[in-house]
């Protein structure tokens, strides 16, 4: 009985985790390329 809720659990996480993966190569590798300083513009941007 609790064996398929642990398969949504599981579907979810990986689902998760490869959308993390899509962002973070994809998306933020292409900005990161475009813009040498993103990294140190986007923590900059957070103090005040």
């Amino acid at each position: 009985m609790l064996y398929p809720y642990i398969l949504l659990t599981h579907l979810f996480c990986a689902i998760f985790f490869i959308g993390y993966l899509f962002v973070d190569i994809f998306i933020l590798g292409t900005i990161k390329r475009k813009n040498f300083d993103f990294d140190k513009k986007l923590f900059d941007s957070y103090r005040c």
